[in-house]
């Protein structure tokens, strides 16, 4: 679990957390139906991490006019055990802590107050003219004059935010390509372990594992061999506003239906101007190389 600092929405457990809440809110579910999917009374986190949990949803809850008294003493007895303010002073020092209880301390200042301005459900817009389709193959030209390839892989959309998602195709040539040319050609990804318990090999030792190209490797070898791995695809995220203003660059060459367990995140980049979307295809090789990624043939991807 990543914790990136001491406020009370940091890291990944305290991020799922309220934009799950709020996912489910916003999308005009029942409080009382949310509630149940966050019972309070859990026993799978430590201290500390449930201190980040009952924050979390209590000011969630503040936020919507649903925080209650029970929830709201419940809080009041996890601030008291101090965790967060151990585990950061123990962790990044006195300094962190006392920012940690401070943080609290302003929290609770706020929560054990009456909400004055409830929240509204939100509802956000979704993109109904896209400017590409899912699996549209693009071809666009490098500022060198060379002539690359793409596939729009996902239009993803959330909250009121549309990204166009691009899978990275080996293709740097003078020569136009035209669709035909594409099956045949190569799409940068990744196979990535899957639910591979690493306690056998760590039981290796690491002068072992490290002769074997570090835990990553001996993995990721492990769930090729034993078949327990997905095979992912790396991606360039641009967003609706963004392409827009540089689509012309792009012109559609065909469609490849991928296969939609493909079309998963390996790695994602993003762009913001046609520049950066270059960049991302300068040195594909390079890229896949550093991040020990692989390589799949695309007429493998597609439906059968």
């Amino acid at each position: 679990m990543a914790t990136d600092g001491v406020k009370i929405i940091d890291g990944d457990l305290a991020n799922d957390i309220y934009w799950g809440f709020m996912d489910m809110y916003d999308s005009g579910i029942d409080i009382e139906a949310i509630k149940e999917r966050y019972p309070v009374d859990v026993e799978y986190y430590d201290d500390f991490e449930y201190e980040i949990f009952i924050t979390v949803l209590a000011l969630a809850l503040w936020e919507v006019g649903a925080l209650t008294p029970d929830i709201l003493e419940k809080v009041k007895a996890t601030i008291g055990k101090n965790a967060g303010e151990i585990s950061w002073a123990e962790s990044h020092g006195q300094k962190a802590g006392a920012a940690r209880k401070k943080e609290l301390a302003k929290f609770w200042e706020k929560v054990s107050k009456p909400n004055l301005k409830i929240r509204k459900r939100k509802k956000f817009k979704l993109v109904t003219k896209t400017i590409f389709d899912e699996d549209d193959v693009l071809v666009f030209q490098l500022p060198e004059g060379n002539f690359c390839i793409n596939i729009l892989l996902t239009i993803h959309q959330y909250r009121g935010q549309c990204d166009y998602r691009f899978g990275k195709i080996l293709y740097n040539n003078p020569q136009k390509p035209a669709i035909n040319d594409v099956p045949k050609l190569l799409i940068a990804g990744s196979n990535i372990p899957n639910m591979i318990d690493p306690t056998p090999i760590l039981a290796q030792g690491l002068e072992k594992i490290m002769e074997q190209g570090g835990l990553e490797v001996v993995l990721k070898n492990e769930a090729l061999k034993t078949g327990q791995y997905i095979s992912a695809l790396n991606q360039t995220s641009i967003s609706h506003a963004n392409l827009f203003l540089f689509s012309n660059r792009f012109e559609k060459i065909g469609t490849l239906k991928i296969n939609p367990p493909y079309k998963f995140i390996s790695s994602l980049d993003g762009a913001s101007n046609y520049e950066e979307f270059c960049d991302k295809f300068t040195d594909i090789e390079g890229s896949v190389k550093r991040m020990n990624g692989d390589w799949f043939v695309i007429e493998q991807l597609l439906y059968a």
